[in-house]
């Protein structure tokens, strides 16, 4: 079955239609045995339409919509052992005429089942979006803005019993900013983020998570060639829930990032830095406090003068231990350490740095709670400066 319909409008009634819209709806059954059950199921919804207000035959505005079902049953049972869902969509601008679009934008998506066993449940599924918008205002062939998104998921339940033992998901996306259309791009941005669950012994409850994300930036304001500032982070984190009650017994996360400026444009970078943190924590007989856990951080930060040689630096070491041994939500013993290091007009030696001027600070702090009231009994400091 299909049906169709089309629309014009000729405002100034000379044969030259200023706008059009065109629209395709079917649906086809397809069965190739010849039992009385489908085994294809296709439907189709098709849009098309355009805007030609001066009437020069260059479109001034073109869309498009597209959406699609797709239903495959095999051994003609009546469950679908294969379900697809398509939607497209596009939109080109071209206000001036000249037949150089100002702006193009499209949207994909796909969401795709599978029955492989084929009883009746879906034991996986898949699912794909894109969009993408293209802006080139002044029409020269160089866009100004460009900015797309992607996504992606799949699970899989491989005893169709309901629990996705496997979830994963993608999501990555750009940005890019060319404001004086010259090819050289002034900003860039960049994001990346997944995450995996795992339901290993099947009974609905996630025991194990993975995730991770990157985030980038690029900066030439004035489209030189030489980037101003460029900055990075990147995160990941992985959880163990082992009997599924929705309380971690292990923990790990894991951030670093990176930063560089040259505020003068002149080539050479002006500082930097460089940090990451880890964390960690332990909560081995799953009643929600950790018996044991784990911080650290590591930063660095340079700066540097006409030469590229470093006139100052300066690097933090911290880390920190607890221990909980009772689980009872206090910390018995907290060891904390922090060394620190600031240097001047430092020269490159084969191994390091030789200084002009430099200080060193060691910093110790240990708290113990003997009784576990959680009040500290004994507590040691130590500074040590040179």
């Amino acid at each position: 079955e299909f049906a169709g319909g089309i629309e014009t409008h000729d405002v100034q009634s000379n044969g030259v239609s200023e706008s059009l819209l065109l629209v395709w709806a079917g649906k086809e059954l397809v069965d190739y045995n010849d039992d009385g059950n489908p085994d294809l199921n296709n439907t189709i919804l098709w849009v098309y339409g355009y805007e030609n207000p001066d009437e020069d035959g260059i479109m001034d505005v073109q869309t498009m919509f597209m959406m699609l079902n797709q239903s495959y049953d095999n051994n003609s049972n009546g469950h679908y052992e294969d379900v697809k869902d398509v939607i497209a969509a596009y939109k080109v601008t071209d206000n001036n005429s000249d037949g150089r679009p100002e702006k193009k934008d499209a949207v994909f998506a796909v969401v795709q089942k599978w029955d492989r066993n084929d009883d009746g449940e879906f034991d996986s599924e898949s699912a794909v979006g894109t969009v993408f918008l293209w802006t080139d205002q002044d029409g020269d062939g160089v866009p100004e803005y460009q900015k797309a998104l992607f996504y992606f998921a799949h699970q899989f339940d491989n005893n169709s019993n309901g629990h996705f033992e496997v979830k994963h998901q993608l999501i990555a996306g750009y940005s890019v900013e060319d404001p004086d259309s010259d090819g050289i791009e002034n900003k860039v941005f960049a994001v990346h983020y997944g995450v995996g669950g795992y339901d290993t012994n099947d009974d609905g409850g996630e025991d194990y998570n993975n995730s991770f994300a990157y985030v980038l930036e690029l900066v030439d304001a004035d489209g030189d060639g030489n980037m101003e500032s460029k900055h990075a982070v990147f995160a990941h984190e992985s959880k163990w829930d082992n009997n599924t009650d929705g309380v971690f017994e292990a923990v790990n996360q894991f951030i670093a990032g990176y930063s560089a400026n040259d505020h003068d444009d002149d080539g050479n970078l002006d500082d930097e830095s460089f940090f990451f943190i880890v964390n960690r924590t332990t909560d081995s007989n799953d009643d929600g406090n950790p018996e044991h856990s784990v911080f650290a951080i590591m930063a660095t930060y340079r700066e540097y003068d006409d030469e590229g040689d470093v006139s100052y630096a300066r690097n933090v070491l911290h880390r920190t231990v607890a221990f909980d041994n009772n689980s009872n939500g206090n910390y018995e013993i907290i060891r904390a350490i922090v060394l620190g290091h600031e240097g001047f007009n430092g020269t490159p030696n084969g191994t390091g740095f030789d200084w002009e001027e430099e200080h060193v600070l060691i910093l110790f702090d240990h708290k113990k709670d003997t009784d576990d009231d959680g009040v500290v009994d004994d507590h040691k400091f130590i500074k040590i400066e040179f």
